[in-house]
């Protein structure tokens, strides 16, 4: 990451940089300027990114949620540009959430308000790393589908993109993984 960080500084020189945006996994307390709960990073727990990145650059950085900053990018040059409110689920390694209300990326008293990954879709299940039970996350996630997948027996070095390929070949074992995060994705979400 330095090599990268002094390439741009070199680049621009510290006049031209004025500032830079940088998305990440997990909760962002704004003010400090630090990650929590990246459970899929756990490197950056408590780390002062913000502050590190500001000091390496010599320029203002502001640091967003990555669901966050994807539904920002929808609203600014997507589907979402004519619209005020959206709300955008992002599928991956984790499962994540914006939500912009008014044009606005919408934070909450927390800095939580679109983290759909973490909302309970199994009451007292699978323990998640943000301290509750049962997230979305843990059942729908790319990651959930290669717990899974171990769990059936489909194999140690899977991914989810390999499980699914199995699916499509027609393994029963594979297909039900997918049949099962297809319904904590879709039955649990009734407006």
């Amino acid at each position: 990451m330095a090599t990268s960080i002094e390439t741009l500084r070199d680049r621009q020189g510290r006049e031209g940089l004025s500032g830079i945006g940088v998305a990440v996994p997990g909760f962002i307390l704004l003010k400090e300027g630090v990650v929590k709960n990246a459970n899929n990073i756990p490197a950056l727990e408590g780390y002062p990114l913000r502050d590190d990145l500001e000091n390496r650059l010599g320029a203002k950085v502001v640091l967003e949620n990555d669901a966050n900053a994807a539904a920002l990018g929808e609203k600014w040059m997507g589907t979402g540009r004519d619209v005020e409110d959206l709300i955008l689920l992002t599928l991956g390694t984790g499962v994540g959430g914006g939500i912009i209300c008014r044009g606005k990326v919408l934070h909450g008293a927390l800095g939580m308000a679109g983290e759909l990954g973490h909302i309970t879709v199994v009451p007292n299940g699978n323990p998640c790393g943000c301290g509750n039970h049962g997230c979305l996350e843990k059942h729908a996630s790319a990651t959930a589908v290669v717990a899974m997948a171990k769990l059936m027996g489909l194999g140690d070095n899977l991914t989810s993109e390999s499980v699914y390929n199995l699916a499509m070949k027609g393994d029963p074992r594979a297909h039900e993984i997918f049949v099962s995060m297809g319904r904590y994705l879709g039955s649990r979400w009734r407006l």
